[in-house]
């Protein structure tokens, strides 16, 4: 259904499924795929947080929801799988996860943000965004002194 762009066959299986069908992580991230080319950005918000729920310590949706926003345009919600995979991790991924990597695509999404000549891009102050920045470095930082690096 996905791949004949039919949108609304997709919602209307995903409605018909039982509530455990629903909220397999698998499940969430075709409906995340579905959410984010219909411009549904509540679904797309809430199938990653049940995904990221769902997804115990195996980052691999997440990343999957990352490129997959990534190859559709969609900046914001590749920020927002990003930022859910450091929160998840609190700066101390497992070894599966490279942080520097990881850190360094989330800060070029958020200063591409600022960077951005369309305020329709920026729906975040860029105070917030200096600040989600900062955070992001103080992370960095602190992942390095309890690391040893």
């Amino acid at each position: 259904m996905l791949a004949r762009q039919d949108i609304g066959e997709a919602r209307d299986l995903y409605d018909s499924l039982s509530e455990t069908a629903m909220n397999d992580p698998r499940t969430r991230f075709l409906m995340y795929k579905i959410s984010i080319r219909s411009g549904d950005v509540n679904l797309a918000l809430d199938c990653l947080e049940v995904a990221n729920q769902g997804s115990s310590k195996d980052p691999s949706i997440l990343y999957a929801c990352v490129l997959d926003a990534q190859e559709v345009g969609d900046k914001k919600m590749a920020l927002a799988a990003l930022k859910l995979l450091l929160e998840k991790h609190q700066f101390n991924p497992p070894s599966t996860i490279h942080l520097p990597a990881l850190l360094r695509c989330t800060i070029r999404l958020l200063n591409s943000q600022l960077d951005s000549k369309s305020t329709s891009e920026v729906d975040s102050d860029p105070d917030d965004i200096a600040d989600q920045l900062g955070k992001l470095f103080e992370g960095g930082e602190m992942h390095t002194i309890n690391s040893g690096c």
